[in-house]
């Protein structure tokens, strides 16, 4: 208001702060500040304060106890003698102070003490009231109020008696390390006397002598349980490590005795106070078996060994004693070094006879509990240890070249990877190294038996804990995955035959965890989220497929093994067996968790390793169920999969890799992961629609209408390429053989006639495909010596071309080149491959179950050789195998150094795969290469790895149903007048629904020069089938005519018939004359 009134004041009035603030004044977040810093001052002086006064106190009252200590010893060394020489039998009198004194006074650093302890301990011993029964004990009957006395200052006895033994070990080791002498031979010797008294006051033989055997047995459980809580064990443990490992054949000695007898009363005294199903604790029990090479330096305790781990493994959990116990654990010289883990390890399979025995004896003695834990400590026990200096193998990546039947890895992989930063002493790594040999096989045994009991269906409710059997059973995994990555390649084999049929690993898995716990657990790659699941269903699939590799149809189909047929899929129930489980498992990790950008590392690799197991097994199903029929194919399909979402991700993905938008976009593609990893989950008409979009769009890449392009040549030109009907074969590989890939673009033929004059015709596509035709006739004919043919007709590379071709290699390379070229442009050629050759297509490895395909009678001599009852030495075979070309007989070695090596019994499987791996493999190996060099080039080799070899067989000559005649007709063409409402393509049709298969087929190729039908229709046949007017309806001699074909052009020449009954035998006139172009 006083800007509108005048009240005399003409500027505003200054405000003026009279608080008389100085310069130096703190402001408000500086005097919080010093006020926390005087409250935390004053804190600190409070609890220095507290610290102080109760150091204080400490020192007081041990300064007191020192000193009453030194005063009781004074008494009692004036009332018995500076080394007890004035003892005598009444100072074991309950009521006697000598033992009360001794036990309060005594300083185990003091060597004076020991000796006076020694000196009670030799009364104690000495002073008898018969044989057999010490004076001592037979005190123990005096009444409660003595019982307790004296059992209570016993067990302070004995407890000092070890611990002497334990602190002055250094001193005694002469004494520990030879064998326990009497003791009246050792009466001077403190280190006998304390040893003595150790074992007999523990022995419950003595307290049954003295006291009867009820409470005999109680007073010695009461000591032997107070000596286990105060570090028996562990006490046991330092005396050993100084002491060296006794020479074979020399006696136990007295540490060895020691360690045995103690820890078996500990360990049978106090199993008779529990339960049955209760285990005894065993403090320090895992000290003591950490110690490196425990069983030699203390063989007496081995026998007590199984004991001791079962208790170990029972009163803690296995990640507990491996991640927490072990790096804290005082085992001299070897602590933070790794080789802790590496001493428990080696001892832990040193028992493993020791394990089947009682395994064998005592099922309920090792629950499965306790299987778990023994299989998890072990796995963890890997992280702990220096691999690379245990298993030099991991260093080596390429340890053999021939194909691994095991990708199996440690999970998870990174985490085993302690180095010492020195060398380990070989003893130790000698020990932990027979995990590799005949004992680590045997202890793999029993763990996997334990694990998995189950070899056949048995009630959900006998099976236990799924959760925890899922931990068990992800540990195996891991130990066997180790194993197996530690091996060359015969060896990766040997042992997974043995976890197949000597241990009965996939029945034992599928049974006891898999066919359980897939309905109940959730299966994936994330660790807690279903990869224990998934795991040990990885391991399952490398174990199964190595055994279809290895086994024959006898064994799979007549014995039903590894698992009943069933199993793997039942009809009655499809959802419930194997294949629907790895179906499922597959869509899962590639379809449902496909996107690996959202994975952890391991998760990431753990998928990557499945993919390539599962899908390896999944595909060896399919093609045994191509084979032998045991279930449709239907069942391999994955339902969760909607078909046209992943032709349109399909699609997309092929797009832009083939536009170059995306290069990385098919390797991430779920769609195209799953037809690289198990394309059989995709039905063959999926996979085929994505197999001609992929040569759809690489063929528009490089047949571009707008300059197809030639060898330079455009179109307009008119130039062709020039082949001389008699010279076909040589013509072309002269003219074509030079461009590799660029075939891929239009080529145009020019044929040549016998007199040198170029044919009449312009190539618009069906002179070429003529010229494929013959091209196949003659350079695939067994004539020509480039193929050769089995027993059933069927072709593949002749292993002798180059002896009868100079240029056989270059040859061959071309019509790989042309073949690839004619499934390029959709030319189907009546060309039976034989089917061991069609699976090098797909770069697989063909084993003994392929040589049926090559040479049955080989095939049945070797399966008769492998059951063969009798001692094969007899046969006097060896590693060799005679190699036939052209009558040229040579003798080739099936493995370096095998003329000398005979085959036995034990030797025979190796020999039979080293003769099929040659005859597969090796023999064929040069010309197949040469071939399949030049089918790639043209086609994409990934293009046709999500094909089987029936499958490529009709990529290559079509589908072998018959024909639909539905689909040919909405996809036919009509010239010369004709149309789809003509009379005579009405009778046309009628006719040819009246033919059998068989002259359906027939009629086929009388047109098209190929009896199978288009792959995935006729839509896809190149040219498409056209159907031509020959002659005019009103010419009354066309009745009389018979049809003709241009196959070159699918081109069917139809006279006009006036009725279906004169249609239908010319046809078959025709086609069964198959005299093609001058029939007439």
């Amino acid at each position: 208001m006083s800007r509108y009134h005048f009240e005399g004041e003409f500027s505003a009035r200054k405000k003026v702060d009279l608080r008389g603030r100085t310069r130096g004044e703190e402001n408000r977040l500086q005097v919080l500040d010093r006020t926390r810093r005087d409250r935390e001052r004053r804190r600190k002086q409070k609890i220095e304060a507290e610290s102080a006064t109760r150091i204080q106190a400490f020192w007081r009252r041990e300064h007191a106890v020192r000193q009453l200590r030194a005063r009781i010893r004074d008494e009692w060394v004036a009332e018995y003698g500076t080394f007890g020489d004035r003892l005598d039998r009444s100072c074991l009198d309950a009521s006697s102070p000598c033992l009360r004194k001794l036990l309060c006074s005594i300083d185990l650093n003091d060597r004076e003490d020991v000796h006076r302890l020694a000196a009670v301990c030799q009364l104690i011993l000495t002073a008898q009231t018969s044989p057999d029964r010490l004076l001592f004990c037979a005190a123990f009957q005096g009444g409660n109020n003595t019982y307790r006395t004296l059992l209570h200052r016993t067990k302070k006895l004995l407890e000092l008696c070890l611990c002497a033994l334990e602190r002055h070990r250094q001193e005694f080791v002469p004494f520990l390390s030879a064998p326990l002498c009497p003791l009246a031979a050792g009466a001077g010797d403190t280190a006998c006397i304390l040893a003595h008294a150790l074992l007999t006051l523990t022995s419950p033989e003595h307290w049954v002598h003295a006291v009867g055997s009820v409470a005999g047995r109680g007073i010695a459980t009461a000591l032997l349980g107070h000596l286990s809580a105060k570090g028996l064990y562990r006490g046991i443990s330092q005396m050993v490590q100084v002491c060296s490992p006794p020479e074979d054949g020399q006696p136990l000695t007295a540490l060895e005795t020691i360690a045995g007898q103690t820890a078996a009363w500990h360990l049978e005294c106090t199993a008779r106070t529990l339960p049955q199903e209760e285990i005894p604790s065993c403090p320090g029990s895992l000290e003591l078996m950490c110690i490196p090479l425990l069983w030699k330096r203390c063989r007496s305790i081995k026998s007590n060994g199984v004991t001791l781990l079962r208790a170990l493994l029972a009163h803690s959990d296995s990640a507990e004693l491996a991640e927490k116990s072990l790096p804290g654990i005082g085992v001299e010289g070897v602590v933070g070094t790794g080789e802790v883990a590496l001493a428990l390890f080696g001892n832990l399979l040193q028992i493993g006879t020791d394990l089947a025995n009682m395994n064998a004896g005592r099922r309920s003695f090792w629950t499965q509990l306790l299987w778990c834990r023994l299989a998890g400590l072990m796995f963890r026990l890997l992280t702990l240890m220096p691999l690379r200096q245990l298993f030099p193998a991991l260093q080596d990546e390429d340890i053999d070249d021939e194909p691994s039947t095991s990708g199996l890895h440690v999970w998870p992989s990174g985490q085993a990877q302690v180095e010492t930063g020195r060398n380990v002493p070989l003893s130790l790594l000698s020990q932990s190294r027979c995990l590799l040999e005949a004992p680590g096989q045997e202890f793999l045994r029993v763990l996997v038996q334990g694990i998995l009991p189950h070899k056949m269906a048995v009630d959900v409710g006998v099976l236990g804990d799924l959760r925890i059997l899922s931990e068990g059973v992800s540990s195996l995994c891991g130990l066997l995955g180790l194993v197996l990555r530690c091996q060359p390649h015969l060896q990766q084999q040997t042992w997974l035959v043995s976890l197949a049929v000597l241990m009965h690993f996939v029945q034992r898995m599928w049974f006891s965890y898999l066919r359980p716990a897939w309905r109940e657990l959730p299966i994936g790659c994330e660790v807690g989220n279903g990869a224990e699941q998934l795991v040990a269903l990885l391991v399952l699939c490398q174990v199964f497929s190595c055994f279809l590799v290895t086994a024959s149809v006898e064994e799979v189909f007549r014995r039903q093994e590894p698992l009943p047929l069933l199993e793997l899929y039942n009809g009655a129930d499809p959802s419930a067996g194997f294949i629907p489980m790895l179906r499922q498992a597959m869509w899962q990790v590639n379809w449902v968790e496909g996107d690996s950008s959202m994975q952890s590392p391991t998760a990431e690799s753990l998928r990557m390793e499945f993919q390539d197991a599962c899908g390896k097994l999944l595909g060896q199903l399919f093609d045994c169920n191509s084979r032998w029929k045991f279930a449709p194919m239907e069942a391999f399909h994955a339902t969760h999969i909607p078909m046209h979402k992943f032709q349109m991700e399909a699609k997309a993905v092929t797009q832009a890799v083939a536009d170059g938008t995306d290069v990385e976009t098919e390797a991430d593609s779920r769609a195209f992961q799953l037809l690289h990893c198990a394309p059989c989950l995709i039905p063959f008409q999926e996979r085929a629609k994505v197999f001609q979009a992929q040569v759809q769009h690489d063929r528009l890449k490089h047949q571009s209408e707008d300059r197809p392009a030639f060898l330079g040549m455009s179109f307009e030109t008119n130039k062709f390429v020039t082949i001389r009907r008699s010279q076909l074969l040589y013509d072309g590989f002269n003219q074509l053989n030079s461009l590799g890939a660029s075939l891929k673009s239009r080529v145009r033929i020019q044929f040549i006639d016998e007199h040198g004059l170029p044919e009449a015709g312009v190539d618009g596509g069906g002179l070429f495909k003529d010229f494929m035709e013959e091209l196949v006739k003659r350079g695939f004919d067994p004539q020509y010596a480039l193929f050769t043919s089995t027993v059933d007709n069927q072709l593949y590379p002749n292993p002798g071309a180059v002896f009868a071709q100079p240029d056989a290699v270059e040859l061959l390379t071309f019509l790989g080149r042309m073949l690839g070229k004619a499934v390029y442009e959709g030319i189907l050629l009546e060309l039976p491959l034989a089917e061991f050759f069609l699976k090098k297509f797909r770069s697989s490895y063909c084993d003994i179950n392929d040589l049926p395909s090559l040479d049955p009678e080989m095939y049945r001599s070797l399966l008769t050789l492998r059951n063969y009852d009798g001692d094969v030495s007899d046969l006097s075979l060896n590693f060799t195998i005679v190699d036939s070309v052209y009558g040229d007989n040579r003798e080739v070695e099936l493995k370096p150094g095998g003329q000398d090596i005979f085959v036995t019994n034990k030797n025979a499987i190796e020999y039979i795969h080293r003769v099929a791996n040659y005859r597969l493999n090796q023999q064929v190996k040069a010309v197949c290469a040469a071939f399949l060099q030049g089918f790639f080039e043209v086609i994409d080799r990934d293009w046709v790895r999500t094909f089987n070899s029936a499958e490529l067989q009709m990529l290559i000559s079509g589908s072998q149903e018959g024909l639909d005649l539905v689909d040919m007709q909405a996809n036919v063409e009509y010239a010369g007048g004709y149309h789809e409402g003509h009379p005579v393509i009405h009778h046309f049709w009628e006719a040819l629904g009246t033919f059998s298969p068989e002259d359906q087929r027939a009629f086929l190729k009388f047109v098209t020069a190929c009896s199978r039908a288009p792959l995935l229709g006729f839509n896809y046949l190149q040219p498409h089938l056209c159907i031509q007017m020959a002659g005019t309806v009103l010419d009354d001699s066309s009745k009389d005519r018979l049809p003709t074909a241009a196959t070159c052009m699918n081109l069917l020449k139809l006279p006009p018939y006036q009725s279906t009954e004169i249609a239908r035998g010319k046809l078959l006139y025709a086609i069964k004359a198959a005299s093609g172009f001058d029939l007439s």
